[in-house]
Formats: C-alpha cells, sequence, structure tokens
C-alpha cells in the first residue's frame, strides 16, 4: 500500500457456487477487517444454433455443403452469448434429424475463450430436417431447420455471337444456392460430373464437338 489506498487487487475466478468474505489487516497496525459477503452464483450455461440463410434456416444444395460461417454454435452464458474469457475449451456433438436430408460433423470444439465455431452442412437429398447440438454439462441449443434444395447451374464466359471461322468457345460453369446466406459460396462436397451436350441447334450442324467435364 503507497499513501492511502492499494493497487487494484483481484479475486481469482470461482470454481465454486456459494458465498465468501475478504478477510484483510495491517499487522500492528489495523485490526483484522472483513468484507461483505459475496455471493457466487452457478452460471447457467447453453449452446445457441445459428443459420445465416432465409428465415434462419441453414439452406445448402444437394451435393454441395455450407460456407464456413454459414451456420455456427455460440457459447451462451446466463442467456448471453459469451466473449468466451478465461473458458474452458466445449466440445458439442452435432446430429442431423434425417440423415437422408444432411449430414454434419459428429462433433465441433468451441476453443478454450472463444466465443463460437462454425459448421458446415451437408446437402444429400432434397427435403427438410433439423441440426442439433449437445455437449456435456452444458443446455442443449435450440434446434436450426435444414433445408436442402436443388442447386442452380450457370454459365459463364460463353460468347454469344460467333462466326463459322470463329475459333473454339471457352466457357466455364458454376452452381449456386439460391435463398442460402453465401448463395455462390457453397462447394462441391465430392467431385461432381457436369454432362454436357449441343442442343435446340438450328440448323443441325453434321459435326458436332461438346466433351463432358
Amino acid at each position: 500500500m503507497n499513501n492511502q489506498s492499494t493497487s487494484t487487487i483481484y479475486v481469482a475466478q470461482p470454481s465454486l457456487a456459494g458465498t465468501y468474505r475478504i478477510s484483510a489487516q495491517i499487522a500492528g497496525v489495523t485490526s483484522l477487517t472483513k468484507s461483505a459477503v459475496q455471493t457466487v452464483s452457478a452460471s447457467q450455461q447453453a449452446l445457441k444454433l445459428t443459420a445465416r440463410g432465409t428465415g434462419g434456416k441453414a439452406i445448402v444444395g444437394k451435393g454441395l455443403y455450407t460456407y464456413g460461417s454459414e451456420v455456427y454454435v455460440e457459447r451462451v452464458v446466463n442467456g448471453v452469448v459469451s466473449s468466451g474469457a478465461g473458458a474452458d475449451a466445449v466440445m458439442v456433438n452435432l446430429r442431423c434429424v434425417e440423415t437422408t436430408i444432411c449430414s454434419a460433423p459428429a462433433t465441433v470444439t468451441i476453443p478454450a475463450g472463444s466465443t463460437s465455431a462454425s459448421i458446415w452442412v451437408a446437402g444429400v437429398e432434397l427435403g427438410t430436417t433439423q441440426l442439433e447440438a449437445t455437449a456435456v454439462g452444458v443446455a442443449a441449443a435450440t434446434p436450426v431447420s435444414v433445408e436442402a434444395i436443388q442447386p442452380v447451374l450457370s454459365f459463364s464466359s460463353l460468347d454469344g455471337q460467333r462466326t463459322t471461322t470463329s475459333v473454339r468457345d471457352g466457357f466455364s460453369m458454376s452452381v449456386s444456392t439460391p435463398g442460402a446466406a453465401y448463395s455462390t459460396n457453397q462447394y462441391a462436397l465430392v467431385a461432381l460430373t457436369v454432362q454436357l451436350e449441343l442442343a435446340d441447334q438450328d440448323p443441325v450442324a453434321e459435326s458436332t464437338s461438346c466433351p463432358a467435364i
């Protein structure tokens, strides 16, 4: 203690609910002094699942999986999303209620000192189901709805106008998921084969070439 008061003194993070006092004295100067009773309440810990798609649900294309922060789980303490400061890691168990519609990793971990963890969800077959999240000693999250839909296939870089002396027309194709939070950032869970053919030719050419990719 310098002058009249001390610098800030800290009491460590409580490990149990209950009460305590702090006692203090200056030997040979003051008598023993006790603080008011300090009460420690047990924190109500829970999980919170969030999906950023239209209507607060996870929308994923069949054969695709969601973008990094499209679906995530957070730690909640006493009804408020926690900053995670000083908190231990939490292993979260995940389950797609109907596994024929969606899939997800069996577990994700919210790292020590962190607020949340991202979850990928894949579309297996068209339909709607729910994603659940649980953890030991923590209240389960309210499930979020997952809808697997048919993705949209789009062309890019076709010339549009060509002549009979034009060189070959290079183009690419991509998929998107309407209604998803990151509709153009969902990627194939496994390699997908695109079947190609020339259609609606007028007039019909005697010889055409359009390889599959």
